[in-house]
Protein backbone atom coordinates (compact mmCIF):
# COMPACT_ATOMS: atom_id res chain seq x y z
CA UNK A 1 0.00 0.00 0.00
CA UNK A 2 3.32 2.21 0.84
CA UNK A 3 4.30 1.51 -2.25
CA UNK A 4 1.38 2.32 -4.22
CA UNK A 5 0.80 5.38 -2.54
CA UNK A 6 4.50 6.41 -3.46
CA UNK A 7 3.87 5.99 -6.82
CA UNK A 8 0.68 8.03 -6.80
CA UNK A 9 2.12 10.81 -5.50
CA UNK A 10 5.22 10.65 -8.18
CA UNK A 11 2.93 10.36 -10.65
CA UNK A 12 0.95 13.52 -9.31
CA UNK A 13 4.46 15.71 -9.16
CA UNK A 14 5.13 14.90 -12.69
CA UNK A 15 1.60 15.80 -13.78
CA UNK A 16 1.87 19.30 -12.29
CA UNK A 17 5.43 19.65 -13.22
CA UNK A 18 4.30 19.49 -17.04
CA UNK A 19 0.91 20.30 -17.11
CA UNK A 20 0.92 23.62 -14.79
CA UNK A 21 3.46 25.58 -16.88
CA UNK A 22 1.41 24.49 -20.12
CA UNK A 23 -1.73 25.52 -18.94
CA UNK A 24 -0.44 28.73 -18.01
CA UNK A 25 -0.09 30.91 -14.50
CA UNK A 26 -2.04 33.67 -15.96
CA UNK A 27 -4.93 31.36 -15.20
CA UNK A 28 -3.67 29.69 -11.75
CA UNK A 29 -2.70 33.05 -10.24
CA UNK A 30 -4.59 35.97 -10.36
CA UNK A 31 -3.85 39.44 -11.57
CA UNK A 32 -3.22 41.88 -8.10
CA UNK A 33 -3.36 45.37 -9.28
CA UNK A 34 -3.29 47.78 -6.63
CA UNK A 35 -3.69 51.26 -8.85
CA UNK A 36 -4.91 51.46 -12.45
CA UNK A 37 -3.11 53.87 -14.11
CA UNK A 38 -4.19 55.92 -17.27
CA UNK A 39 -2.54 57.84 -19.54
CA UNK A 40 -3.55 60.44 -23.07
CA UNK A 41 -3.68 58.13 -25.48
CA UNK A 42 -1.21 60.45 -27.21
CA UNK A 43 1.08 59.42 -25.06
CA UNK A 44 1.30 55.28 -26.71
CA UNK A 45 0.14 56.36 -29.97
CA UNK A 46 2.36 54.22 -32.25
CA UNK A 47 4.49 55.64 -35.34
CA UNK A 48 3.14 54.32 -38.97
CA UNK A 49 4.31 54.58 -42.25
CA UNK A 50 8.03 54.94 -43.30
CA UNK A 51 8.81 56.64 -39.58
CA UNK A 52 9.73 53.37 -38.41
CA UNK A 53 11.50 53.28 -34.71
CA UNK A 54 13.98 50.67 -35.13
CA UNK A 55 15.65 49.26 -32.21
CA UNK A 56 19.22 49.25 -33.17
CA UNK A 57 20.65 47.96 -29.40
CA UNK A 58 20.05 45.95 -26.55
CA UNK A 59 16.65 47.56 -24.72
CA UNK A 60 16.22 50.26 -27.86
CA UNK A 61 19.12 52.93 -27.00
CA UNK A 62 22.12 53.78 -25.15
CA UNK A 63 19.90 54.92 -21.84
CA UNK A 64 18.64 51.19 -22.00
CA UNK A 65 14.83 52.99 -21.58
CA UNK A 66 13.49 49.50 -23.44
CA UNK A 67 10.03 50.62 -25.05
CA UNK A 68 9.93 51.82 -28.93
CA UNK A 69 6.73 54.11 -30.90
CA UNK A 70 6.71 50.80 -32.96
CA UNK A 71 2.99 48.45 -33.10
CA UNK A 72 3.17 45.22 -31.31
CA UNK A 73 1.00 41.98 -32.55
CA UNK A 74 -1.78 41.35 -30.44
CA UNK A 75 -1.67 37.54 -31.26
CA UNK A 76 1.25 35.13 -30.66
CA UNK A 77 1.34 33.96 -34.30
CA UNK A 78 4.87 33.32 -35.43
CA UNK A 79 5.54 34.91 -39.16
CA UNK A 80 8.86 32.80 -39.61
CA UNK A 81 11.49 31.31 -37.05
CA UNK A 82 15.34 30.97 -37.64
CA UNK A 83 17.32 28.00 -36.73
CA UNK A 84 21.09 28.19 -36.00
CA UNK A 85 22.07 25.10 -36.43
CA UNK A 86 24.95 23.20 -33.67
CA UNK A 87 24.41 26.58 -31.78
CA UNK A 88 23.70 26.62 -27.85
CA UNK A 89 21.66 29.29 -27.50
CA UNK A 90 20.36 32.42 -29.10
CA UNK A 91 20.94 34.44 -25.65
CA UNK A 92 22.19 37.98 -26.98
CA UNK A 93 19.26 40.13 -27.93
CA UNK A 94 18.28 40.47 -31.67
CA UNK A 95 18.34 44.29 -32.89
CA UNK A 96 16.46 45.23 -35.87
CA UNK A 97 17.44 48.09 -38.41
CA UNK A 98 16.95 49.24 -42.02
CA UNK A 99 14.88 46.01 -42.56
CA UNK A 100 17.49 43.58 -41.25
CA UNK A 101 17.30 41.54 -37.76
CA UNK A 102 20.87 41.10 -36.58
CA UNK A 103 21.24 38.43 -33.41
CA UNK A 104 24.33 36.26 -32.43
CA UNK A 105 24.70 32.73 -31.10
CA UNK A 106 26.44 31.45 -27.65
CA UNK A 107 28.22 28.95 -30.06
CA UNK A 108 28.84 24.82 -29.09
CA UNK A 109 30.77 25.76 -25.96
CA UNK A 110 30.08 28.50 -23.79
CA UNK A 111 32.23 27.73 -20.65
CA UNK A 112 35.14 25.60 -20.33
CA UNK A 113 32.78 23.36 -18.46
CA UNK A 114 31.07 22.07 -21.27
CA UNK A 115 33.87 22.11 -24.04
CA UNK A 116 34.92 19.39 -21.40
CA UNK A 117 32.15 17.57 -21.75
CA UNK A 118 31.67 17.98 -25.16
CA UNK A 119 34.96 17.08 -26.00
CA UNK A 120 34.89 13.79 -23.98
CA UNK A 121 31.70 12.91 -26.13
CA UNK A 122 34.04 13.35 -29.23
CA UNK A 123 32.69 16.34 -31.23
CA UNK A 124 34.58 18.74 -32.69
CA UNK A 125 37.08 21.38 -31.34
CA UNK A 126 35.27 24.94 -31.52
CA UNK A 127 34.59 27.55 -29.39
CA UNK A 128 33.32 29.59 -31.80
CA UNK A 129 29.84 31.76 -32.11
CA UNK A 130 28.21 32.96 -34.81
CA UNK A 131 26.57 36.66 -35.92
CA UNK A 132 23.98 36.25 -38.47
CA UNK A 133 21.54 38.57 -40.57
CA UNK A 134 18.60 37.86 -41.22
CA UNK A 135 15.82 39.46 -43.30
CA UNK A 136 12.86 41.16 -41.16
CA UNK A 137 10.53 40.09 -43.17
CA UNK A 138 11.26 35.99 -44.13
CA UNK A 139 14.06 35.52 -41.67
CA UNK A 140 16.27 34.53 -44.63
CA UNK A 141 20.10 34.51 -43.85
CA UNK A 142 22.15 37.41 -45.60
CA UNK A 143 24.86 36.78 -44.24
CA UNK A 144 26.88 35.21 -41.21
CA UNK A 145 30.32 36.20 -39.57
CA UNK A 146 32.22 33.18 -37.34
CA UNK A 147 34.02 35.15 -34.37
CA UNK A 148 36.52 33.46 -31.78
CA UNK A 149 34.01 32.84 -29.18
CA UNK A 150 31.07 32.86 -28.45
CA UNK A 151 28.58 35.76 -28.15
CA UNK A 152 26.74 36.42 -24.83
CA UNK A 153 26.29 40.14 -25.79
CA UNK A 154 23.40 41.55 -27.79
CA UNK A 155 25.11 43.66 -30.44
CA UNK A 156 24.79 47.31 -31.68
CA UNK A 157 23.68 48.51 -34.87
CA UNK A 158 24.87 52.11 -35.94
CA UNK A 159 25.49 53.82 -38.90
CA UNK A 160 26.17 50.62 -40.94
CA UNK A 161 28.09 48.98 -38.84
CA UNK A 162 27.34 46.14 -36.31
CA UNK A 163 29.48 46.49 -33.17
CA UNK A 164 29.61 42.95 -31.19
CA UNK A 165 31.51 41.42 -28.14
CA UNK A 166 31.92 37.54 -27.50
CA UNK A 167 33.29 35.86 -24.63
CA UNK A 168 34.56 32.82 -22.90
CA UNK A 169 34.34 32.24 -19.37
CA UNK A 170 37.41 30.32 -19.07
CA UNK A 171 40.48 28.84 -21.47
CA UNK A 172 41.77 25.38 -21.77
CA UNK A 173 44.81 24.28 -22.51
CA UNK A 174 45.11 20.19 -23.09
CA UNK A 175 43.83 19.00 -19.91
CA UNK A 176 44.34 22.27 -17.18
CA UNK A 177 42.07 24.57 -17.22
CA UNK A 178 43.22 28.10 -17.26
CA UNK A 179 40.10 30.30 -15.13
CA UNK A 180 40.00 33.27 -16.61
CA UNK A 181 37.81 34.49 -19.10
CA UNK A 182 38.60 35.76 -22.67
CA UNK A 183 36.94 37.30 -25.70
CA UNK A 184 37.23 39.82 -28.82
CA UNK A 185 35.37 43.28 -29.84
CA UNK A 186 35.02 43.78 -33.58
CA UNK A 187 33.37 45.58 -36.03
CA UNK A 188 31.88 44.17 -39.10
CA UNK A 189 29.82 46.16 -42.49
CA UNK A 190 26.46 45.63 -41.89
CA UNK A 191 25.62 45.14 -45.65
CA UNK A 192 28.19 42.02 -46.29
CA UNK A 193 29.21 40.75 -42.76
CA UNK A 194 32.81 41.82 -43.75
CA UNK A 195 35.49 42.58 -41.26
CA UNK A 196 36.29 46.46 -40.39
CA UNK A 197 38.51 46.40 -36.88
CA UNK A 198 38.82 44.10 -34.05
CA UNK A 199 40.43 44.89 -30.28
CA UNK A 200 41.32 41.54 -29.15
CA UNK A 201 42.02 39.83 -25.67
CA UNK A 202 39.94 42.23 -23.71
CA UNK A 203 37.90 39.98 -21.83
CA UNK A 204 34.48 38.29 -21.50
CA UNK A 205 31.89 40.28 -22.23
CA UNK A 206 28.01 39.30 -20.95
CA UNK A 207 26.27 42.63 -21.76
CA UNK A 208 25.90 44.03 -25.53
CA UNK A 209 28.00 47.51 -26.07
CA UNK A 210 26.51 50.56 -26.32
CA UNK A 211 26.94 52.99 -29.37
CA UNK A 212 26.69 56.71 -29.10
CA UNK A 213 28.67 59.93 -30.44
CA UNK A 214 31.29 57.72 -32.75
CA UNK A 215 32.61 55.88 -29.34
CA UNK A 216 31.92 51.99 -28.50
CA UNK A 217 31.08 51.37 -24.91
CA UNK A 218 31.19 47.88 -22.89
CA UNK A 219 32.19 46.00 -20.03
CA UNK A 220 34.45 43.00 -19.84
CA UNK A 221 35.49 40.38 -16.93
CA UNK A 222 39.50 39.64 -17.78
CA UNK A 223 40.76 36.83 -15.50
CA UNK A 224 40.02 34.22 -12.46
CA UNK A 225 40.22 37.29 -9.71
CA UNK A 226 36.69 38.44 -11.50
CA UNK A 227 38.52 42.10 -12.23
CA UNK A 228 36.57 43.82 -15.19
CA UNK A 229 37.25 46.74 -17.52
CA UNK A 230 35.39 49.36 -18.76
CA UNK A 231 35.82 50.28 -22.21
CA UNK A 232 35.84 53.08 -24.83
CA UNK A 233 37.02 52.57 -28.39
CA UNK A 234 37.09 54.66 -31.50
CA UNK A 235 33.77 53.44 -33.62
CA UNK A 236 35.96 53.90 -37.07
CA UNK A 237 39.58 52.43 -36.01
CA UNK A 238 38.57 50.38 -32.93
CA UNK A 239 41.41 51.83 -31.00
CA UNK A 240 40.91 52.50 -27.19
CA UNK A 241 40.42 55.59 -26.29
CA UNK A 242 40.32 54.71 -22.53
CA UNK A 243 39.49 52.15 -19.91
CA UNK A 244 38.74 51.94 -16.58
CA UNK A 245 39.26 48.47 -14.15
CA UNK A 246 36.45 48.07 -11.56
CA UNK A 247 35.91 44.80 -9.57
CA UNK A 248 33.38 42.35 -11.83
CA UNK A 249 31.63 44.78 -13.94
CA UNK A 250 28.25 42.61 -15.04
CA UNK A 251 25.44 43.56 -17.85
CA UNK A 252 25.29 45.99 -20.17
CA UNK A 253 26.09 50.16 -19.11
CA UNK A 254 24.33 53.26 -19.99
CA UNK A 255 25.12 56.26 -21.45
CA UNK A 256 23.10 59.31 -21.29
CA UNK A 257 24.16 63.13 -21.24
CA UNK A 258 28.03 62.37 -21.56
CA UNK A 259 28.04 59.69 -18.15
CA UNK A 260 28.18 56.08 -18.35
CA UNK A 261 26.36 54.03 -15.91
CA UNK A 262 27.37 50.61 -14.68
CA UNK A 263 26.43 48.54 -11.83
CA UNK A 264 28.92 45.53 -10.00
CA UNK A 265 28.80 42.17 -8.99
CA UNK A 266 29.82 41.42 -5.47
CA UNK A 267 28.12 39.59 -3.31
CA UNK A 268 30.51 40.81 -0.04
CA UNK A 269 28.74 42.43 2.22
CA UNK A 270 31.19 44.64 3.82
CA UNK A 271 32.03 46.23 0.21
CA UNK A 272 28.79 48.58 -0.54
CA UNK A 273 29.79 50.36 -3.59
CA UNK A 274 27.80 48.31 -6.70
CA UNK A 275 26.79 51.69 -8.78
CA UNK A 276 29.08 54.08 -10.42
CA UNK A 277 28.84 56.90 -12.77
CA UNK A 278 31.87 57.88 -15.04
CA UNK A 279 32.44 60.53 -17.27
CA UNK A 280 31.91 59.03 -20.46
CA UNK A 281 35.29 61.12 -21.78
CA UNK A 282 37.75 59.93 -19.39
CA UNK A 283 36.08 57.33 -17.49
CA UNK A 284 36.97 58.89 -14.30
CA UNK A 285 33.93 58.47 -11.32
CA UNK A 286 31.83 61.53 -11.07
CA UNK A 287 29.69 59.38 -8.26
CA UNK A 288 28.86 56.47 -6.96
CA UNK A 289 26.65 54.68 -5.05
CA UNK A 290 27.01 53.56 -1.44
CA UNK A 291 24.55 54.11 1.05
CA UNK A 292 25.12 51.25 2.90
CA UNK A 293 23.74 49.06 -0.58
CA UNK A 294 24.93 45.47 -0.06
CA UNK A 295 23.47 43.68 -2.76
CA UNK A 296 24.68 42.61 -6.52
CA UNK A 297 23.95 44.54 -9.72
CA UNK A 298 23.87 41.84 -12.36
CA UNK A 299 21.43 43.85 -15.16
CA UNK A 300 22.05 46.94 -16.81
CA UNK A 301 20.84 50.43 -15.06
CA UNK A 302 18.02 52.16 -16.31
CA UNK A 303 18.59 56.08 -17.22
CA UNK A 304 15.20 58.13 -18.06
CA UNK A 305 14.60 61.98 -17.35
CA UNK A 306 17.29 62.31 -15.23
CA UNK A 307 16.88 59.27 -13.18
CA UNK A 308 18.67 56.09 -12.86
CA UNK A 309 16.68 52.66 -12.43
CA UNK A 310 18.87 49.73 -10.95
CA UNK A 311 17.60 46.14 -9.75
CA UNK A 312 19.58 44.60 -7.73
CA UNK A 313 19.48 40.90 -6.73
CA UNK A 314 19.80 40.96 -3.44
CA UNK A 315 22.83 38.65 -1.81
CA UNK A 316 23.80 35.94 1.16
CA UNK A 317 25.93 35.53 4.07
CA UNK A 318 26.94 33.39 6.46
CA UNK A 319 26.73 33.52 10.40
CA UNK A 320 27.63 31.13 13.06
CA UNK A 321 24.16 29.78 13.11
CA UNK A 322 22.59 30.60 9.41
CA UNK A 323 22.80 31.52 5.75
CA UNK A 324 21.15 35.36 5.78
CA UNK A 325 19.50 35.57 2.38
CA UNK A 326 18.47 39.42 1.57
CA UNK A 327 16.24 39.97 -1.35
CA UNK A 328 16.52 42.58 -3.75
CA UNK A 329 14.76 45.77 -4.66
CA UNK A 330 14.53 48.04 -7.37
CA UNK A 331 15.77 51.55 -6.94
CA UNK A 332 16.05 54.81 -8.33
CA UNK A 333 18.82 57.31 -8.06
CA UNK A 334 19.45 61.00 -8.91
CA UNK A 335 21.42 60.84 -12.60
CA UNK A 336 23.13 64.02 -11.79
CA UNK A 337 24.18 62.81 -8.17
CA UNK A 338 23.63 59.60 -6.92
CA UNK A 339 21.16 60.47 -4.15
CA UNK A 340 18.57 57.96 -3.63
CA UNK A 341 15.06 59.19 -4.56
CA UNK A 342 13.30 55.82 -3.48
CA UNK A 343 13.21 52.33 -3.40
CA UNK A 344 10.43 49.88 -3.73
CA UNK A 345 8.89 48.12 -0.89
CA UNK A 346 8.57 44.79 -3.08
CA UNK A 347 11.46 42.04 -2.50
CA UNK A 348 12.76 39.93 -5.45
CA UNK A 349 15.91 38.53 -6.86
CA UNK A 350 16.62 40.53 -10.23
CA UNK A 351 18.75 39.11 -11.68
CA UNK A 352 19.11 39.28 -16.21
CA UNK A 353 16.75 41.86 -16.22
CA UNK A 354 17.33 45.34 -16.53
CA UNK A 355 14.04 47.74 -16.10
CA UNK A 356 11.94 49.39 -18.54
CA UNK A 357 10.12 52.89 -18.38
CA UNK A 358 7.20 53.70 -20.27
CA UNK A 359 3.93 55.66 -19.78
CA UNK A 360 5.34 56.83 -16.10
CA UNK A 361 5.61 52.94 -14.94
CA UNK A 362 8.45 50.70 -14.22
CA UNK A 363 8.47 47.19 -15.72
CA UNK A 364 10.91 44.58 -14.20
CA UNK A 365 11.04 41.07 -13.57
CA UNK A 366 12.55 38.76 -11.06
CA UNK A 367 14.83 35.29 -10.84
CA UNK A 368 15.42 32.61 -8.89
CA UNK A 369 14.24 33.16 -4.52
CA UNK A 370 15.21 31.01 -1.97
CA UNK A 371 10.94 32.47 -0.85
CA UNK A 372 9.29 30.44 -3.68
CA UNK A 373 6.78 33.27 -3.31
CA UNK A 374 8.49 36.00 -4.91
CA UNK A 375 10.06 33.63 -7.56
CA UNK A 376 9.62 34.94 -11.06
CA UNK A 377 7.70 37.45 -10.89
CA UNK A 378 6.66 40.79 -12.74
CA UNK A 379 6.12 44.01 -11.29
CA UNK A 380 4.69 47.17 -12.81
CA UNK A 381 5.82 50.34 -10.60
CA UNK A 382 4.94 54.37 -10.44
CA UNK A 383 8.22 55.82 -11.80
CA UNK A 384 7.68 58.67 -9.73
CA UNK A 385 7.77 57.20 -6.50
CA UNK A 386 7.90 53.42 -6.54
CA UNK A 387 4.38 52.95 -5.43
CA UNK A 388 3.43 49.02 -6.81
CA UNK A 389 0.79 49.66 -10.12
CA UNK A 390 -0.03 45.74 -10.77
CA UNK A 391 2.00 42.88 -10.14
CA UNK A 392 2.04 39.09 -12.05
CA UNK A 393 3.35 36.22 -8.96
CA UNK A 394 5.06 33.88 -10.22
CA UNK A 395 4.16 34.12 -13.72
CA UNK A 396 7.48 31.79 -14.76
CA UNK A 397 7.66 28.67 -13.31
CA UNK A 398 7.99 27.30 -10.14
CA UNK A 399 8.20 23.58 -9.48
CA UNK A 400 10.96 22.73 -10.75
CA UNK A 401 13.95 19.91 -9.58
CA UNK A 402 17.14 21.34 -8.88
CA UNK A 403 19.13 23.72 -10.93
CA UNK A 404 19.23 27.67 -11.52
CA UNK A 405 15.94 29.36 -13.22
CA UNK A 406 17.01 32.90 -14.42
CA UNK A 407 13.43 33.78 -14.30
CA UNK A 408 12.64 37.00 -16.70
CA UNK A 409 15.05 38.49 -18.73
CA UNK A 410 14.74 42.33 -19.79
CA UNK A 411 10.97 42.92 -21.17
CA UNK A 412 10.48 45.51 -24.10
CA UNK A 413 6.94 48.05 -24.04
CA UNK A 414 5.46 49.47 -27.36
CA UNK A 415 1.77 50.08 -27.88
CA UNK A 416 0.30 49.53 -24.68
CA UNK A 417 1.82 46.46 -24.41
CA UNK A 418 5.26 44.63 -22.25
CA UNK A 419 6.38 41.57 -23.79
CA UNK A 420 8.95 39.15 -21.33
CA UNK A 421 11.16 36.70 -22.22
CA UNK A 422 11.19 33.96 -19.29
CA UNK A 423 12.80 30.42 -18.22
CA UNK A 424 10.30 27.55 -17.88
CA UNK A 425 11.22 23.70 -15.93
CA UNK A 426 10.01 22.18 -19.54
CA UNK A 427 9.27 25.07 -21.80
CA UNK A 428 10.70 28.77 -23.03
CA UNK A 429 7.98 31.23 -22.22
CA UNK A 430 7.13 34.91 -24.06
CA UNK A 431 4.52 36.84 -22.32
CA UNK A 432 2.51 39.80 -24.08
CA UNK A 433 0.61 41.48 -20.86
CA UNK A 434 -1.19 44.44 -21.35
CA UNK A 435 1.05 47.49 -19.91
CA UNK A 436 -1.45 49.02 -17.51
CA UNK A 437 -3.44 46.07 -15.99
CA UNK A 438 -0.81 43.40 -16.30
CA UNK A 439 -3.62 40.74 -17.62
CA UNK A 440 -2.66 38.10 -19.94
CA UNK A 441 -2.55 39.04 -23.58
CA UNK A 442 -1.21 35.64 -25.04
CA UNK A 443 1.72 33.76 -24.02
CA UNK A 444 3.30 31.67 -26.49
CA UNK A 445 5.17 28.07 -24.91
CA UNK A 446 7.92 26.73 -26.81
CA UNK A 447 8.33 23.01 -25.69
CA UNK A 448 11.56 21.90 -24.79
CA UNK A 449 13.57 18.44 -22.83
CA UNK A 450 14.44 20.31 -19.68
CA UNK A 451 14.45 24.18 -19.16
CA UNK A 452 14.06 26.54 -21.70
CA UNK A 453 14.27 30.27 -22.89
CA UNK A 454 12.74 33.16 -24.34
CA UNK A 455 15.33 35.86 -23.85
CA UNK A 456 15.04 39.48 -23.98
CA UNK A 457 12.18 40.20 -26.86
CA UNK A 458 13.32 43.36 -29.64
CA UNK A 459 10.19 45.43 -31.25
CA UNK A 460 10.22 46.87 -34.35
CA UNK A 461 7.79 47.74 -37.30
CA UNK A 462 5.11 46.08 -35.42
CA UNK A 463 7.11 42.63 -35.12
CA UNK A 464 8.25 41.17 -31.71
CA UNK A 465 11.68 39.39 -32.50
CA UNK A 466 13.35 36.59 -29.49
CA UNK A 467 15.54 34.60 -29.21
CA UNK A 468 15.65 31.26 -28.02
CA UNK A 469 17.24 28.08 -26.17
CA UNK A 470 17.49 25.61 -24.53
CA UNK A 471 19.27 23.50 -22.00
CA UNK A 472 19.47 20.51 -23.69
CA UNK A 473 21.24 19.75 -27.19
CA UNK A 474 21.91 22.86 -29.99
CA UNK A 475 18.23 24.43 -30.18
CA UNK A 476 19.33 27.72 -30.74
CA UNK A 477 16.58 29.68 -32.51
CA UNK A 478 15.17 33.45 -33.18
CA UNK A 479 10.87 33.89 -33.39
CA UNK A 480 9.64 36.48 -35.16
CA UNK A 481 5.79 37.09 -33.75
CA UNK A 482 3.70 39.65 -35.97
CA UNK A 483 -0.48 40.16 -36.58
Amino acid sequence: MKKKITAVLILMLLVVTVILPVSGYENFYKTEIKEQKFVDEQEIAPTTGDDVDWWPMFQHDPENIGYSTSTAPDTKNVLWSFTAKDEYSMYPSAVVADGRVYTASVGVYMSVRQYKIWQRRGTKDNCSGKVFCLDAETGDVIWEYISRYGLHATPAVVDGKVYACSGLWGDFLLDDVVLYKKGDAFCLDAEDGSLIWEYLDCGYVEGGPVVIDEKMYFASIIHESDNGVVYCLNTSTGEKIWNRTMFKPRGPVAVSDSRVYIGIDVDDKDKTEKLFCLNASTGETIWSWDENNREEIIAAPTVVDGKVYVATSGYSYGTPDETVHVPGEVHCLDAENGDLLWESDIDGRFYWCSPAVAYGNVYVGSGYSQNISLFGSFYCLNATDGSLVWKRPRICDILFLGGLLPGCYSPAVADGKVYIGSTGRWTGNMHCLDAFSGKTIWTYRKFTLRSGSFFSPAIADGKVYAGFGGSIGHKAKLFCFGD
